[in-house]
């Protein structure tokens, strides 16, 4: 016959299960970033949220001020970034790239779908690499709605023109290559890597 005790116990492990499986990322062949290596091609906010002892509440805190309603769930794109390094393979894995490429993107939906602020320029960043993980599956037509995503939430975030153009001088397509520099250049008139592309793409 259980004690109170007892079942105040097991309720309590029980919801310790229950948060530590809500809150904790699980590490899913090497998705997460473990080691220093790992940690330092990534933001610091990375380090802080999932490098065990390493953040004092003071850094939890002003994290949590600048990328408000996104911070408790950055976790899921530190976990894109560092696979997408797998992706790309700048970090050597076992598991195929169209594994990696699934968890760029499964993990930048999981914050698409649960944080509460779309607009923060936080966005045109993971936008503009879930689109470089569409492009790389093949999947130009969501790719190119990713780019224009990532440049809606900011009209000067210019690798997001730098990746189009890319795209375009891959296929020689010079004149759309074109388009999206001068684009780009109406935002930012003044920005020297739009303008030394241009000048090569112009023949000067």
């Amino acid at each position: 016959m259980c004690t109170k005790t007892t079942v105040l116990t097991r309720l309590v492990i029980y919801l310790a299960a229950i948060f530590l499986s809500t809150f904790v990322p699980s590490v899913s062949a090497g998705e997460y970033p473990k080691s220093e290596r790992d940690f330092k091609a990534l933001p610091k906010y990375c380090r802080a949220k999932l490098q065990e002892g390493y953040a004092t509440q003071d850094m939890h805190r002003r994290y949590s001020r600048g990328l408000k309603g996104i911070y408790g769930d950055s976790h899921h794109y530190c976990a894109s970034m560092h696979s997408f390094q797998h992706a790309d393979g700048l970090i050597p894995a076992k598991e195929p790239k169209k594994y990696w490429l699934g968890r760029v993107i499964d993990n930048i939906e999981y914050i698409e779908n649960h944080s509460s602020n779309k607009t923060h320029k936080f966005y045109a960043e993971m936008y503009l690499l879930k689109a470089r993980a569409l492009l790389m599956q093949k999947q130009v037509g969501q790719a190119f709605l990713y780019f224009e995503k990532s440049l809606a939430v900011n009209p000067k975030y210019t690798p997001a023109y730098k990746e189009q153009i890319k795209y375009y001088r891959k296929l020689n397509d010079s004149k759309s290559a074109l388009e999206v520099v001068n684009r780009g250049l109406q935002q930012k008139p003044n920005s020297k890597s739009l303008l030394r592309i241009k000048s090569e793409l112009s023949g000067n």
